[in-house]
């Protein structure tokens, strides 16, 4: 059975509009090069997800999940998105939002963006917010070919990934349900 969505609702939004990295399982590339959705669109986006069921004025658990078209680390309005519904939303939605990433290795702000949405999921959300990284394959060579080589390797990550301590949610590990190599 569906749970009703008082009890949970997700809604997962695009942080940009196409996407630079050009994976070969994704036809979002096909859109264009990635573009940063701005904070009003980010914001825009969920509202209107809300609006869909205006019957709905409450839940026990909204998931705003920054994934799909785009990288949101690319996007540093996603943090600021994220400070704005904890602000304008919470407590009737109790938002649970969730970064979804691929961890791209061509980022200089990448660890800075990782960093501070851990520091908002400890202290701004108590725990209450995810972090996801696609891993997909623990075989380096497969793990190149699947993210066009644009993913840092699992020893950048766990660097990258160094001294974050989580409250709450734990940071989950996705990997795709295919025949790739987990070891």
């Amino acid at each position: 059975t569906m749970l009703p969505l008082t009890e949970k609702w997700v809604v997962t939004i695009s942080t940009q509009y196409g996407c630079s990295m050009k994976c070969p399982y994704c036809d979002v590339p096909k859109v264009g090069p990635g573009k940063n959705a701005t904070f009003s669109d980010l914001v825009g986006q969920v509202l209107t997800g809300l609006q869909l069921h205006p019957e709905i004025t409450w839940t026990n658990r909204l998931n705003v999940h920054f994934a799909r078209m785009g990288e949101p680390s690319w996007n540093p309005n996603v943090l600021d998105c994220a400070k704005w519904l904890k602000q304008h939303i919470d407590p009737e939605y109790k938002v649970h939002p969730v970064v979804s990433t691929m961890m791209p290795k061509h980022n200089e702000w990448l660890k800075t963006f990782v960093h501070t949405w851990m520091r908002m999921q400890n202290r701004l959300y108590v725990g209450n917010a995810g972090l996801q990284i696609s891993v997909n394959s623990t075989n380096d060579a497969e793990r190149k070919y699947l993210f066009n080589d644009n993913a840092h390797d699992l020893w950048q990550i766990a660097q990258i990934m160094d001294g974050i301590v989580p409250t709450g949610r734990k940071i989950t590990l996705n990997f795709a349900v295919a025949d790739y190599e987990i070891d």
